[in-house]
């Protein structure tokens, strides 16, 4: 079945990876365990290169700015956040210094042992911020632009 999927995604029909072909591959790895080991083991092996193929070409699509539609959406978008977040740190946009980032929270969460609310602002290292920003816990801290009344 993944080696379809690839062929699908290779011709260019995009295929919709609902719940459906999720719930298929896991009823499908079920009845692999009772193949003998060494050709479960290589079979598992040879899926898993299938599957990364798959991933890559789905990964591509969505970078090209091309909905991914399927179960797998979500993580696709948290990929698109991840990349954009990336490129921000490298042009200057987030608020950076000594390997951590300022972030604003954007849901209330507990972080080693203290609660943050809504709205707090918290200096995170890199790699813990990115996380949180990616699931949506965070956003980065933008400072308030100045309104300018000009009055005629």
């Amino acid at each position: 079945m993944l080696s379809e999927l690839v062929d699908r995604e290779l011709k260019g029909v995009k295929p919709e990876l609902g719940q459906d072909i999720l719930e298929a591959l896991m009823t499908e790895w079920a009845s692999a365990q009772n193949l003998p080991e060494e050709v479960r083991k290589a079979q598992e092996e040879a899926s898993r290169e299938v599957a990364l193929s798959l991933f890559d070409l789905r990964l591509g699509r969505a970078v090209e700015g091309e909905r991914v539609i399927g179960f797998d959406e979500g993580i696709f978008e948290m990929i698109l956040r991840l990349r954009k977040l990336y490129a921000d740190l490298l042009t200057g946009k987030l608020l950076y210094s000594k390997g951590k980032i300022l972030c604003s929270v954007k849901q209330e969460l507990f972080m080693h042992g203290k609660k943050l609310d809504v709205g707090e602002l918290v200096n995170l290292e890199l790699d813990e911020a990115f996380a949180l920003i990616t699931a949506g816990y965070l956003s980065p801290y933008s400072p308030p632009v100045a309104s300018t009344n000009e009055s005629a």
